[in-house]
């Protein structure tokens, strides 16, 4: 199992959907990231994912 998940790891590329500006920390009993617009939705980080 770690050898497939590292390989697909180093297959691809992870870059933000969003400015880093607009995302925020987020507490409750962990720290969690959040956009800014969107309190209210919760927990959320947009990643772009794409091969290399």
């Amino acid at each position: 199992m770690k050898i497939v998940l590292f390989t697909l790891l180093r297959a691809v590329k992870f870059d933000s959907a969003v400015p880093i500006d607009d995302i925020e920390a987020g507490f409750f009993i962990v720290t969690f990231p959040r956009l800014k617009e969107e309190k209210k939705k919760g927990a959320q980080l947009p990643v772009l994912i794409s091969s290399l």
